[in-house]
């Protein structure tokens, strides 16, 4: 999870290339699976960042939680960063567009888009965040929230409170319910 820090901070996403087998088109962190060579999760993070984004100069701060992706097979083992701005270059065979979310602006929106769903009895909702017009949603969604959660304290404020989504996972992904 890249953080760029200039005048307001900003988390940085990538769209991923329409052309890529898996969640072609989706919104995520620069990831992929590891490589015999990385030695540990954050180099395999540390060498994706730097394939997909073209970084050289990353200060790892730490890891957020892990979280499942519920339409593969894959876990997100997400690490946060410090990256320079000046250093992003999306690899066109990966990445269509590099997107930024300006971490303050999304915590004074008044709510956070959510898709009800139910956990343990109870009502959840999985969040769904806007960037530039494209969705943000799943495993790379409930990353940002938690950084969010915990950045939140640091300009006094708490996370914006859920509300329910007009849409729904199917939406989203592009998949027909019909039929």
């Amino acid at each position: 999870m890249p953080l760029v820090f200039s005048d307001e901070l900003h988390v940085v996403f990538t769209l991923r290339s329409r052309s890529l087998t898996e969640h072609a088109g989706e919104i995520s962190f620069p990831g992929g699976r590891p490589e015999a060579s990385d030695g540990s999760l954050e180099a395999t993070a540390m060498r994706e960042a730097s394939e997909e984004l073209g970084l050289s100069e990353i200060r790892v701060l730490g890891p957020l939680s892990s979280v499942p992706v519920y339409t593969s097979q894959y876990r997100v083992f997400p690490f946060v960063a410090h990256i320079e701005a000046r250093e992003l270059r999306a690899n066109p065979q990966e990445v269509e567009k590099i997107l930024m979310a300006d971490v303050e602006a999304h915590l004074r929106a008044p709510a956070i888009d959510g898709i009800p769903f139910e956990f343990d009895g109870k009502k959840r909702f999985s969040p769904v965040f806007d960037l530039d017009g494209h969705k943000l949603y799943g495993a790379t969604a409930h990353v940002f929230h938690e950084l969010l959660s915990l950045l939140a304290p640091f300009w006094g404020q708490e996370v914006p409170p859920f509300r329910e989504a007009s849409y729904r996972f199917e939406e989203l992904l592009g998949v027909s319910t019909t039929g």
